[in-house]
């Protein structure tokens, strides 16, 4: 579950944010990866340049009536997966890797 919400979260936050005002969005590549140890999502894209420390955290403890508009999906991706690395990406785009552990016996 987690895996699918962080992924989701990233795809969506690349086509609403990413390729916003854009008269023909780009692509969006995501590969999986699974061994016995994690599972590994990369996420590539040639949208324009994004910078996750530009993301004001969000506040999930605050009153519903003064929590401010949009970062909640980029704290659920923080929170759920184990790492989450950016990299820009060479002449333009952005490589997001979401990693998640799994549980082993």
């Amino acid at each position: 579950f987690d895996v699918r919400l962080a992924t989701e979260e990233a795809v969506t936050n690349v086509i609403e944010h990413g390729y916003a005002g854009v008269e023909t969005p780009g692509p969006i590549s995501v590969r999986f990866h699974r061994d016995s140890q994690q599972v590994v999502v990369t996420i590539d894209d040639l949208a324009s340049p994004f910078d996750p420390a530009t993301i004001r955290p969000a506040d999930p403890s605050a009153p519903l009536e003064k929590r401010r508009i949009g970062g909640l999906g980029w704290h659920f991706v923080t929170r759920v997966m184990d790492e989450v690395r950016h990299e820009l990406r060479h002449p333009r785009g952005n490589r997001l890797t979401l990693v998640k552990r799994l549980a082993t016996n």
